[in-house]
């Protein structure tokens, strides 16, 4: 596929931005990736601290892509020490409370950013269990209304509720979906 062609068939700009790393993904309408960078600006590796580093690490990866796609991320560029807070809500939780529980960030050339939340379970007894980033990649699929399904990923984790906590499965794809 040519370049113009990616740029025609794209409709969304999925970041993956954990502590270490930044993965972007330009993907179409169903969640094909069609291209993919990585760079390695996590959250504690910016260029410059603050609101900035992000915008300028931001720029950078999406640098060439198409103008106007709705952006998603998820990760660490969520919590507390990332470019917005965008706190943990409660599981058992569903796709619509995820979307809903997301804060945006409006970046200087006018994208804006949606990011997802971390996930916390809360048992009766023991310590709470908590998914940001690998562990709860989300993306939004642009359909007739936008929903949140997994992002691509090499290896990630899944993690569904069960009653008694977590279940966990390792998953792993080549390429990524």
């Amino acid at each position: 596929m040519t370049d113009n062609a990616i740029g025609e068939a794209a409709s969304l700009i999925a970041l993956d931005w954990g502590t270490s790393a930044l993965r972007a993904y330009l993907m179409d309408v169903d969640g094909v990736v069609l291209d993919t960078r990585s760079s390695d600006r996590g959250i504690q590796n910016l260029a410059q601290p603050g609101h900035a580093g992000f915008e300028k690490a931001f720029a950078e990866i999406r640098a060439g892509w198409p103008e106007g796609l709705p952006v998603i991320a998820g990760g660490m560029v969520g919590s507390a020490q990332g470019w917005k807070e965008a706190p943990y809500i409660s599981c058992p939780v569903d796709f619509a409370q995820l979307a809903d529980a997301s804060v945006h960030v409006t970046t200087e050339t006018g994208d804006d950013v949606l990011i997802a939340p971390g996930m916390i379970y809360r048992p009766d007894h023991g310590q709470p269990d908590v998914m940001r980033g690998r562990r709860s990649r989300s993306q939004a699929l642009l359909r007739n209304t936008p929903s949140l399904a997994s992002t691509p990923s090499f290896s990630c984790q899944a993690h569904t509720q069960n009653g008694s906590g977590f279940r966990k499965a390792r998953l792993s794809t080549s390429p990524p979906i």
